[in-house]
């Protein structure tokens, strides 16, 4: 693949800053304490299973779990396939919200093991069409960042675990900071619709297929 080695647009200086300031990013909930839970009646929680003090998970929220992990599964290959072909300030920028990704799979995977389930398995690859240049990059990007917002949107409404609904949230505002990041970097050149779904978008629920 011939790539570009640099944005040739004003927006360059944007995400050089970007890069080098997002290392300390402001929002914790970026990176959610993996497998946190809510704790049963008299639970202690610090661990699995029904004898752990945790809540347990029916089969529609594990379900919302899985979806949440299969979803940043996607997201964390796309970063990950697209991140050689950017420049240096770029690829920071792209890693960082790459590692947050991951952080939130963790998040999920963990807590339905904590749950006394199991995470599901992903697919070897996706079929992700990688632009030929870094501001389609950027545009691809930011397509994966609104699914997010809208799939966290709708994994709030549907969380039913107090706990699991407020990390979903906040995981939720994560997100939201990714897509005006790459907004602003984009500037004109960009174009975004939410959705903001309280059910599960057809482009999300098609993660749901074969769980659990």
């Amino acid at each position: 693949m011939t790539m570009s080695n640099s944005i040739v647009t004003p927006r360059r200086g944007f995400l050089k800053q970007l890069g080098l300031g997002l290392t300390a990013f402001p929002l914790a909930a970026c990176f959610p304490r993996a497998g946190e839970t809510t704790q049963g009646a008299g639970g202690s929680g610090g661990g699995g299973g029904a004898g752990g003090g945790l809540l347990p998970l029916d089969e529609a929220e594990a379900q919302v779990l899985a979806a949440e992990f299969l979803m940043e599964d996607y997201a964390i290959f796309a970063y990950t396939a697209a991140a050689p072909a950017l420049d240096d300030a770029t690829r920071a920028v792209a890693t960082l919200f790459r590692d947050h990704h991951k952080a939130h799979q963790d998040h999920a995977g963990e807590t339905l093991i904590a749950r006394g389930l199991s995470a599901p398995t992903p697919p070897a690859t996706y079929d992700v069409e990688l632009p030929s240049d870094p501001i389609a990059i950027l545009r691809l990007a930011l397509s994966l960042e609104a699914q997010a917002v809208n799939g966290y949107h709708a994994f709030v409404a549907q969380h039913g675990d107090p706990a699991l609904r407020t990390v979903a949230a906040s995981i939720l505002a994560c997100e939201v900071t990714h897509a005006v990041s790459l907004l602003q970097a984009l500037g004109d050149d960009a174009a975004l619709t939410f959705a903001f779904a309280t059910d599960l978008p057809s482009h999300v629920n098609v993660f749901l297929t074969g769980y659990p």
